[in-house]
């Protein structure tokens, strides 16, 4: 069974977490393989790490391509939290208008030590014209090594943008990701 987080409109972090563990314990303690039967379960993908947090990205379409960190609170689904901070490294791939896509190397360290690599692509999308006003991210990338090694990762994020001098920084006050293998 694949579980994914539904609409975060209007929910505060608290309310998304609550949501992700309880729709977690609600599998496990129901057996259920979800729509589709066994096939579908053994073709799975598990959750095995939700973070939500803030980040800021700095993208420059020249030198320094993209760079960026932020402060994530992870859960697992045994019940254990930690804190962890993400740095973002990276270029620009392209995009059209208002949407920037971006490729990154990101690395998150946990509070306990441990690391884990991935490479995500990300769409980052302007919502509004001028030099400064909402944003909104998503994003999809693998855990290339360290812990949850060899997992997909989604995410997404909405907040503010600002055009300066040295390119465009993305602020997401409201960012989340998750971990499923």
């Amino acid at each position: 069974m694949r579980l994914t987080r539904w609409s975060s409109a209007g929910k505060s972090p608290t309310g998304r977490r609550v949501s992700w563990i309880a729709a977690l314990a609600a599998a496990a303690a129901l057996g259920l393989p979800g729509p589709g039967g066994a096939a579908a379960a053994e073709r799975a993908q598990v959750a095995v790490l939700f973070c939500f947090g803030n980040i800021t990205m700095n993208v420059n379409s020249g030198p320094g391509g993209v760079t960026g960190n932020g402060n994530l609170t992870c859960d697992e689904p045994s019940g254990s939290r930690h804190t962890a901070t993400i740095r973002i490294s990276g270029s620009v791939g392209g995009g059209s208008g208002m949407v920037t896509e971006t490729f990154t190397t990101d690395t998150i360290t946990y509070s306990d030590g441990r690391v884990s690599t991935l490479d995500v692509g990300r769409q980052l999308e302007k919502l509004s014209g001028g030099t400064s006003g909402n944003a909104q991210g998503t994003g999809s990338g693998r855990v290339d090594s360290g812990q949850y090694a060899g997992a997909g990762e989604n995410e997404q994020g909405s907040g503010t943008f600002r055009i300066g001098i040295n390119g465009t920084t993305y602020t997401f006050g409201d960012f989340s990701l998750s971990l499923s293998q």
